[in-house]
């Protein structure tokens, strides 16, 4: 199978155009000469909001020819950070302004106009996005309805967000229409988001976009859903459910992004009496618990298998078990943290890596095959011991390792 095998450039910051360019240049082209094999390299171009603004049509095209100068393919956008994404404290942030937020709207257009003009011809392009915000109250898991799983405020949030969405949709397919050029915005599920898992996802494309029979073509084609493996496994879904489940849905998957958790595994503790293992354990789990990202965690307890205990940040999860210590014993733990997708281990603690074969194995045979996109955006928060000697090295392995796991 071949496909385009990139990574997303939202692991670095970019509050210019002029330092995503340099971005490029210094990391971009080191990972290009290394795994391209001479061709262009595909690159997911994270834009913020701020960069999105300096690009009129003459400074798209511009950036379209600088681009091919310098062999990027510009196929796939992250649209999910809208602003600094590399300030100290991100946290909550990066899930503002929410698809309520007229400014989401807007971006989201303006990233679409971009990719239009920079797209070479016969290329489509996608667009990940956030699923609608973080929640202003827990939602009531295991609900049938969105009216169910949200409070009043949040389903009002839901609805003015899919009324958006339809929005973006028809002003999506003007710009096919007028271009030529195919644009599929993606919905990304995340842990602890309002939408976090792909039953979820499903039920707001059934409730909130499919429900106008005049308008639901336009919506099948041009609003999808992002797939990434890392959050998927965070929240303990099969991957191969989670893919069935957009397909019987009726919703494309776009885009997948490539990426694996931090996985501890307190169970097999109980198993081996490893009292040193179960201490280097927390010790290493505790180095991931750093200030600028949301790293949410879910804890499956062995004598509870049905049901992970689902908390917004790690330090949350590690302060939850001096109350109940057996959340640290006989339990498996997955940790919302980007780390490199070519490791299996991380010192005494796993990783979720097995996860992306089981994914990819789940859309071999799909019509319309996504894009994938490797997004490891921690690097730089990464514990020293797991760093690589640079970052296009760290890079060039992860691209490395997905193709070859492409061609097994």
């Amino acid at each position: 199978m071949r496909t385009k095998i990139g990574y997303c450039t939202n692991v670095h910051s970019g509050n210019s155009l002029a330092e995503v360019k340099q971005n490029l240049l210094d990391h971009a082209a080191v990972v290009r000469d290394r795994v391209a094999n001479g061709d262009p390299l595909p690159v997911g171009l994270w834009l913020s909001a701020a960069v999105a603004s300096e690009l009129d049509a003459n400074g798209a095209a511009d950036l379209k020819e600088w681009l091919a100068e310098h062999r990027f393919l510009p196929y796939t956008f992250n649209g999910f950070p809208y602003s600094d994404f590399h300030q100290p404290i991100v946290k909550h942030a990066v899930y503002l302004p929410t698809w309520a937020d007229p400014l989401r709207l807007d971006y989201t257009i303006r990233l679409a106009e971009i990719m239009a003009v920079i797209l070479p011809d016969g290329e489509s392009g996608t667009i990940s996005t956030l699923p609608i915000g973080w929640p202003t109250e827990s939602k009531t898991e295991g609900s049938k309805t969105l009216s169910q799983l949200f409070s009043r405020q949040d389903f009002q949030t839901a609805k003015a967000a899919g009324e958006q969405l339809k929005t973006l949709a028809l002003r999506l397919q003007r710009i096919f229409e007028n271009t030529g050029k195919h644009i599929m915005v993606c919905i990304e599920p995340e842990p602890g988001c309002m939408l976090d898992t792909a039953d979820q996802i499903a039920m707001f494309f059934e409730t909130m976009l499919f429900d106008d029979p005049e308008t639901v073509d336009i919506i099948r084609d041009h609003i999808g859903v992002c797939h990434d493996i890392c959050h998927s496994a965070v929240m303990f879904e099969s991957q191969s459910y989670a893919i069935n489940t957009y397909q019987k849905a009726g919703i494309r998957i776009g885009k997948i992004q490539v990426s694996s958790a931090v996985e501890a595994r307190f169970e097999s503790i109980q198993e081996t009496t490893d009292v040193d293992t179960e201490v280097e354990q927390w010790n290493e789990l505790q180095k991931f618990a750093e200030p600028r990202y949301l790293h949410q965690t879910s804890v499956l307890r062995t004598d509870f298998p049905s049901a992970p205990l689902n908390f917004e940040d790690l330090p949350a999860a590690i302060e939850a078990t001096a109350m109940d210590p057996t959340l640290g014993n006989e339990s498996l733990w997955r940790v919302h943290f980007h780390v490199p997708i070519f490791l299996s281990r991380l010192g005494p603690l796993y990783t979720t890596r097995s996860q992306i074969s089981d994914c990819l194995a789940a859309v071999r045979d799909l019509r319309d095959f996504p894009h994938l996109e490797v997004e490891t955006y921690a690097w730089n928060v990464l514990p020293e011991r797991h760093q690589s000697p640079t970052l296009a090295d760290g890079i060039a392995k992860e691209i490395e390792w997905l193709q070859k796991e492409m061609r097994s």
